[in-house]
């Protein structure tokens, strides 16, 4: 077993250097959904999940495996390690696995009137193993690019929205628009999102540390190349 591997993200909130003094237990809920690509094709692939993956035990790929892992989805289990491998060969394997210690995001929220704010983020992996052996070495995974964006669910039409970032460096960026509005996530990290609606009626801060609590673990220098990007929304109202 060699190289455990944090998987990075993002997230947003005031300013960089005042992250809020809650931790994420005791902010506001937000659902989180990470999603492993399964190799294509499946064929000659092997999986695991939980203890499979820490007993040794592969299973044949199969068409429609649930590639989620480390979910926050009420009343969703989901496996909180999974792997993938070419058939019979560990020097491919790449398994993924929860660290609940690392606080990937913090968000606040301020919500006034009838407008309610729900917080979706999904984060995508996808796998792509060499065609044939070939020794490589490994370096931490990047997420080059992420999106934020506010989209009115179910309030009425005419939502004013304000999106403000700043990144690491403290370079600022406001942006304004009606309903729907989605902006780059800085790729200087930690980074913080500030999300204005109608002036000040309802508001929401997100904070994002840079790290992230996926894990990738490779059992050998023949496993897949990694690439990652994620989608973080808010929601106005949301259904």
């Amino acid at each position: 077993m060699k190289n455990l591997l944090p998987l990075v993200i993002v997230a947003l909130t005031n300013l960089v250097a005042a992250a809020p003094s809650r931790r994420q237990e005791q902010s506001d809920f937000f659902s989180t959904e990470y999603a492993v690509e399964n190799p294509t094709p499946i064929n000659g692939f092997e999986f695991c999940e939980d203890e499979d993956c820490d007993n040794g035990t592969w299973k044949a790929l199969f068409s429609g495996h649930i590639n989620s892992v480390c979910n926050d989805i009420p009343g969703l289990p989901l496996p909180t390690t999974v792997g993938y491998r070419r058939t019979g060969d560990d020097s491919t394997s790449a398994i993924y696995k929860c660290d609940d210690s690392i606080q990937p995001l913090i968000y606040h929220r301020t919500v006034n009137g009838d407008i309610d704010l729900g917080v979706f983020w999904r984060l995508d992996v996808s796998q792509q193993w060499p065609t044939s052996a070939t020794k490589r070495d490994f370096s931490q995974v990047k997420f080059p690019s992420g999106t934020f964006s506010v989209i009115n669910s179910e309030c009425d039409f005419g939502q004013n929205i304000t999106i403000t970032t700043i990144d690491a460096a403290g370079v600022t960026n406001t942006i304004e628009g009606v309903d729907d509005l989605r902006t780059e996530v800085p790729k200087a990290l930690p980074a913080n999102v500030t999300v204005v609606v109608n002036g000040g009626d309802s508001h929401a801060e997100f904070f994002i540390t840079g790290e992230q609590r996926l894990l990738v673990e490779f059992g050998g220098d023949n496993g897949p190349s990694l690439s990652a990007g994620y989608d973080l929304q808010l929601q106005l109202c949301p259904d």
